[in-house]
């Protein structure tokens, strides 16, 4: 008796391609800033900002706070970030001492209400570029990601702008905002292994 064995080859190439389709559409909700082309929106207040390349670099140059200001156009309804993760890379570039403990103040407003977490250990940044993220607990941040009106990131890491103290120059990089991965993405992603799991094992067994 001639048994006829579905396409596994074909089987897999689908159920990859879908899941790759259902990751993309997931991460294009992700707000991500590279910075490989420009500032990609960023503003700053207290700061002398620069494109260098691939990140941003912030000098103090006065006795305001140094923040980085997110993109205007990218604010709004945030909800889908709610329970995701804020991360940014950092470093100091010329070694001013990393005294003052607010840096990393991540700053959400909605209107008139606040909410703001200092998520960064202190005396950083430190000079290697380091990874810091925070998760979006609807606990914390629940009250304002429905309507987002300015985000702001606390780059202050250093007691004074001028001689003798010295000023910070601090970079940043790779920005993101990022949300929970849907169900159906996990989902295709366990199918797509378990498929190709299954194949092999197969091929193994002929």
């Amino acid at each position: 008796m001639l048994t006829h064995f579905p396409n596994f080859s074909a089987l897999r190439a689908a159920v990859l391609v879908a899941a790759c389709g259902v990751s993309a559409a997931s991460h294009a909700a992700d707000l991500r800033y590279t910075f490989d082309s420009g500032a990609d929106g960023f503003t700053t207040q207290g700061a002398a900002m620069t494109v260098a390349p691939g990140y941003l670099t912030f000098q103090d140059i006065d006795s305001s706070d140094l923040v980085a200001v997110l993109p205007q156009q990218d604010l709004g309804d945030w909800s889908r970030f709610l329970g995701g993760t804020f991360s940014f890379d950092a470093i100091n570039l010329n070694g001013a001492a990393a005294d003052w403990g607010t840096f990393g103040t991540l700053r959400i407003e909605s209107g008139s209400l606040v909410v703001e977490r200092d998520f960064v250990p202190a005396g950083q940044p430190s000079n290697e570029w380091t990874t810091y993220s925070t998760v979006l607990d609807g606990a914390t941040w629940g009250s304002v990601l429905g309507n987002v009106t300015r985000v702001t990131l606390m780059l202050e890491s250093h007691i004074g702008y001028q001689a003798p103290e010295g000023f910070e120059l601090n970079g940043l990089d790779n920005v993101r905002v990022s949300a929970v991965p849907e169900p159906q993405a996990w989902a295709m992603g366990l199918l797509g292994a378990a498929m190709v799991g299954g194949v092999a094992g197969r091929r193994r067994k002929a």
